[in-house]
């Protein structure tokens, strides 16, 4: 099992497989949600090269950001993008208080 992304890289992975894992919130399961692991993976593509071989990337000297925590409702619209389903909840959940209000959602039995 892997504990980090780069060991993942190091396995022979591609930067566009690993984009594709984390915009369907693959890396959950090892600490990373959805939006932290597209900003690892992103970082993944300032590694040095030609004549700057061997060179610190900036993303490794960089000041740590903090980003903010997706919403559940979030998580569902960009786990409907990637794979076209969500496990964690239904689109519907989040406005039916809203529907029932309008009187546009009335629960079946």
């Amino acid at each position: 099992m892997f504990a980090t992304i780069n060991e993942i890289l190091d396995a022979g992975v591609s930067l566009a497989a690993f984009e594709k894992l984390a915009d369907s919130d693959a890396f959950r399961s090892s600490g990373l949600d959805r939006r932290k692991a597209l900003w690892e993976i992103t970082a993944l593509r300032d590694n040095s090269m030609g004549l700057f071989k061997g060179q610190p990337s900036e993303s490794t000297t960089e000041k740590q950001v903090s980003l903010p925590d997706m919403s559940l409702s979030e998580h569902v619209v960009h786990d409907y993008g990637a794979t076209s389903l969500s496990l964690k909840a239904h689109l519907v959940s989040f406005v039916r208080e809203k529907l029932k209000m309008l009187h546009i959602y009335q629960q079946v039995n």
